[in-house]
């Protein structure tokens, strides 16, 4: 396993490693570019399903003798080619389109964890993972161990010999802390267990979860990689960093006996789960993402910067009483942030006022910044998720996983800094002002 800085890491595509991360986000894969898609721009392969000449074409297709697509539930050219330029770009083996974040986030569970397994897992993490985990999943036998994930001694206590993955997010959300990847990175490769991460937060360039040993990455690309809050899509790459034929059961211990074990588990994800579950990315939503795609380094630098710019502010401002951003010096997780990210911690701020009520006021003053339930849109977005996200958890679980009555979270679009941090100033003076 490599514990180098993540820029030092060497690519596993074909393709030319030295080339940028927006070179690699606009082209792909520079050899194969009239491969499947002749044109600058891919079309849109908008059809359920796609002809032959005969028969015996369709019979090598489906038994795997002919790459010709079939059926778009199980391959479409358009999802194809993002799913090739999101290996390229992040330097995997391969990735995996799905539906949504969560639907990719499934795929990788189901493929790994069967019924008598458990997962480690991360307790400050995402609401939806929280109820995946925690209701859904153990109707199937699988259990989650909910763990303290900056702490890599309690996470190596909790994996036994019934842990199927480990799993934690980049940064937490909303958090906002920093496990230490090259303990986990190393935890994982000493035991044989799968490292998965969801790097949602933290795309190429910030975030390269393989030089750290993690297995799988997971995104929901309706956040960054698109970028613009237009679709719902998700995406799992194998990052190439674990030998997949160290799991002794399941399909991609199947897969490893058979096929070249660095694609073991994309073969397995994609065969025994994925195209039986329906959980397809459709045409569209591909062509939508790989248009983002272009832009994500243009756009996260600028996002990074920004929150950090709106985090010195919000941290001087006399009406905020907390400021979480791994980007700032005093933050707990700053050293893991300056140690794994390159170019910046991330787009996500949160700030807390001294109740729920006064973040509603605050929160409806806003002029630029818009109250949505989502983030990494170009658009700056604030949520209260003790309200909204985490609405139906217990209020231990809300704390466990960095939730207070009293804290937003804001998502930092495009928008010009001074924009950002002047459209937070007035709207927490409006707040204040207007309970005298």
């Amino acid at each position: 396993m490599s514990t180098s800085r993540p820029n030092d890491r060497k690519h596993h595509t074909a393709a030319n490693a030295d080339l940028g991360t927006s070179t690699r986000a606009v082209h792909g894969y520079p050899e194969q570019a009239s491969d499947l898609v002749p044109d600058l721009v891919p079309p849109v392969w908008n059809s359920a399903a796609f002809a032959f000449p005969g028969q015996e074409e369709i019979a090598d297709a489906f038994q795997g003798r002919s790459p010709r697509p079939v059926y778009s539930r199980i391959a479409n050219p358009t999802v194809t080619q993002l799913e090739r330029r999101v290996a390229f770009l992040t330097g995997g083996t391969a990735a995996l389109a799905s539906a949504s974040g969560m639907g990719a986030l499934t795929t990788v569970l189901m493929t790994l964890a069967e019924a008598g397994d458990e997962i480690v897992v991360s307790r400050r993490i995402f609401g939806g993972t929280i109820h995946l985990l925690d209701e859904v999943l153990p109707r199937f036998g699988v259990r989650s161990v909910f763990v303290d994930a900056e702490d890599p001694a309690a996470v190596a206590e909790a994996a036994g010999e019934q842990t199927a993955l480990i799993l934690v997010e980049s940064i937490s959300n909303p958090a906002l802390t920093v496990p230490d990847f090259a303990r986990l990175g190393e935890l994982s490769q000493e035991k044989g267990i799968p490292l998965v991460v969801d790097a949602t937060v933290t795309p190429p360039p910030l975030f390269d979860p393989g030089a750290w040993g993690a297995a799988l990455a997971v995104y929901s690309t309706t956040k960054y990689l698109a970028g613009s809050g237009t679709v719902v899509g998700g995406v799992s790459v194998d990052t190439g960093a674990f030998d997949w034929r160290r799991i002794t059961r399941g399909p991609v211990a199947e897969h490893a006996q058979r096929i070249d074990p660095r694609f073991a588990f994309a073969a397995a994800a994609r065969n025994a789960v994925h195209i039986h579950t329906g959980g397809c990315m459709d045409a569209h939503t591909a062509f939508l993402t790989l248009l983002g795609l272009e832009t994500v380094e243009l756009r996260l630098s600028r996002q990074c910067e920004s929150a950090l710019t709106l985090a010195r502010d919000l941290r001087e401002n006399e009406h905020v009483t907390h400021v979480g951003y791994p980007g700032l010096e005093d933050h707990p997780s700053y050293p893991a942030a300056a140690r794994f990210f390159q170019g910046g911690s991330g787009a996500i701020v949160t700030f807390c006022l001294d109740s729920a009520e006064r973040c509603y006021r605050a929160a409806r003053n806003l002029r630029i910044a818009r109250n949505v339930v989502n983030l990494g849109d170009s658009r700056t977005l604030v949520v209260h998720p003790w309200s909204t996200i985490y609405h139906d958890h217990t209020d231990r679980v809300r704390r466990d996983a960095g939730v207070y009555p009293e804290m937003l979270r804001v998502s930092v679009g495009i928008e010009n800094a001074a924009d950002i941090v002047g459209d937070f100033r007035q709207a927490l003076e409006a707040a204040h002002d207007s309970t005298g």
